[in-house]
């Protein structure tokens, strides 16, 4: 589940607003996703960390609790020296989806700022 009390509050109760910002949070996780992919097959460890942080931030954003976990466990594996498998991406690839759809499905229906607690 996800929450996006805080991005309601900042905008201040503004739905146009509040569409906007939920709609970059979307193009930006997909980009750091992307960012993930292409470093994890170069094997680009210290940049993969890096982009992996930003996008647990993502994942803060709206309180998603298993990305955070996720991404957690995924940045200790790094910082521990071990390298991510194949496997973490494709968890990571398959929770970025997964909140990109709830959040496209919600953003498609005229009144999803109620529908996201």
């Amino acid at each position: 589940s996800i929450n996006i009390k805080v991005q309601r509050e900042i905008c201040f109760g503004n739905e146009d607003l509040l569409r906007e910002m939920v709609e970059e949070w979307c193009s930006d996780t997909r980009e750091k996703m992307d960012s993930i992919q292409k470093m994890h097959e170069l094997g680009s460890g210290n940049l993969l960390f890096n982009r992996l942080h930003e996008l647990k931030t993502n994942f803060t954003m709206i309180r998603c609790s298993h990305a955070i976990q996720a991404s957690e466990k995924m940045l200790s594996k790094l910082e521990n020296g071990s390298l991510l498998e194949d496997a973490d991406i494709v968890l990571l690839e398959s929770l970025c989806s997964d909140l990109n759809k709830v959040v496209t499905d919600s953003l498609a229906k005229p009144n999803f700022g109620s529908l996201i607690t």
